[in-house]
C-alpha cells in the first residue's frame, strides 16, 4: 500500500515537473499539508495521515536533490574555472599576469622566489619593495604619516597624468563598494525579516518545552498510582487521565504552531523575489571579485531553501502529539 502511495504522489510530481528544475512558487504551491487535526487522529485519519508523510517526505527528497543539483552546478563550475579565477585575483591585486600564473604553483616554489614575485608587484604597484614596507612599519606615527602625504602626491600625479586609467580604477571601486553596499542591505533585510518568525518559533518551543516537563512530572505520579491499581477499571482511568493530559498539552501548543506556519507562509510566498534579488547581487559580487562569470548561474537557490524550511515546518506539525495510543503515527 505505502509503495502504492510513494509511486502516485512521485508520478504527480513527475507531472508537475518537480522532479526537474523549477521555480520556488511551483515548490511552494505543492507543499503537502496535513488538513486534519493533529491532536485528535481517529482510526479512520490513520490511512490519510500514512499517506501525507510518505508526500511530504517524497517531496523533501524531491526539493533537496534539486537544491543539491544547483548547488552542485556552480561549484563545479568555479572548480573548472579555479586556475583562471586565481590569477584574475591576483592580477586585481596588482600582480602581473605572467607572475600570477607561476603563482599558480606556489606550493611548489621557494620562499625566495614567492617574495620576489611579491616585490615585483609592490614595485609596479607601490614603487617599493617588501624591505621599504618593513621600514615603514617601524617608522614612528609622524613619519609615517609624512610617507602617506608623499605617496598620496605621488598616486595624484599618475592619476593625472593617465585620467582615463584613474577613472576606469575608481569607476571599478565604486562599482564593487556599491553591489557589496546593496548585497549587505538584502542581507540584514531578509534577516530581519525572517527572525521573526523564528522568534515566534523559538518562543513556542521554549514554552512548550516548560510545560512538557510539568507534564511529564505529572504523569510519573499518575503511573506510580497506576501500579497500586488493583482492578482493570481504576487502570483504564488513569490511562484516560494520561491521555487527557497528554491530548490538552498538544492542543495548547499545535494550534498556535499552525498560526505561526501559515504566517510564516505567506512571508515566504511575498519573499521569493527578494531571495532572487539577493542571488543576483551575490552572484555579481562574486564576479566583480573573481574576475569570471559563472554561466552555470541562476536565480533561485536561496528561494528554493527557503521553500525548503517552510516545508521542513509543515513536516512537523505533529510535533506536540503526544497520545500513547497512536505514537509512531505522527512525527517522530
Amino acid at each position: 500500500m505505502i509503495g502504492k502511495i510513494i509511486c502516485s504522489f512521485a508520478l504527480i510530481l513527475t507531472g508537475l515537473g518537480l522532479f526537474g528544475q523549477n521555480s520556488p512558487m511551483q515548490y511552494l504551491s505543492h507543499v503537502p499539508k496535513y488538513t486534519g487535526n493533529p491532536c485528535n487522529v481517529s482510526d479512520a485519519d490513520i490511512n490519510n495521515l500514512r499517506i501525507w508523510r510518505e508526500d511530504i517526505v517524497v517531496f523533501l527528497d524531491s526539493l533537496s536533490a534539486d537544491i543539491d543539483r544547483r548547488s552542485e552546478a556552480m561549484d563545479a563550475f568555479m572548480e573548472m574555472n579555479e586556475d583562471q579565477i586565481r590569477e584574475n585575483i591576483l592580477t586585481q591585486q596588482g600582480y602581473s599576469k605572467e607572475d600570477a600564473r607561476r603563482l599558480e604553483n606556489a606550493d611548489d616554489m621557494s620562499e625566495a622566489e614567492k617574495e620576489a614575485i611579491a616585490n615585483n608587484m609592490l614595485m609596479e604597484k607601490m614603487g617599493m619593495d617588501i624591505n621599504d614596507l618593513k621600514k615603514l612599519a617601524e617608522m614612528d606615527t609622524a613619519a609615517q604619516k609624512r610617507w602617506a602625504q608623499g605617496y598620496g602626491t605621488m598616486i595624484m600625479a599618475e592619476s593625472m597624468a593617465n585620467p582615463e586609467q584613474s577613472e576606469q580604477e575608481q569607476k571599478q571601486i565604486r562599482n564593487q563598494i556599491e553591489l557589496v553596499n546593496e548585497q549587505q542591505f538584502m542581507i540584514e533585510k531578509i534577516r530581519a525579516a525572517e527572525w521573526k518568525y523564528f522568534q515566534q518559533f523559538d518562543t513556542l518551543q521554549k514554552e512548550a518545552d516548560d510545560a512538557e516537563v510539568k507534564m511529564n512530572a505529572e504523569i510519573r505520579d499518575w503511573n506510580k498510582r497506576r501500579e497500586n491499581c488493583t482492578n482493570p477499571e481504576c487502570q483504564q482511568e488513569i490511562d484516560e487521565t494520561i491521555n487527557r493530559k497528554y491530548y490538552e498539552y498538544c492542543c495548547r501548543f499545535t494550534p498556535k504552531y499552525i498560526k505561526i506556519v501559515a504566517a510564516f507562509r505567506a512571508y515566504v510566498e511575498g519573499s521569493l523575489n527578494d531571495y532572487d534579488a539577493l542571488d543576483v547581487i551575490n552572484n555579481k559580487v562574486t564576479e566583480s571579485q573573481t574576475g569570471i562569470r559563472n554561466t552555470a548561474f541562476k536565480p533561485g537557490l536561496s528561494a528554493l531553501s527557503l521553500v525548503k524550511g517552510y516545508a521542513d515546518k509543515e513536516a512537523s506539525v505533529f510535533q506536540f502529539f503526544r497520545a500513547k495510543l497512536l505514537t509512531g503515527v505522527g512525527a517522530e
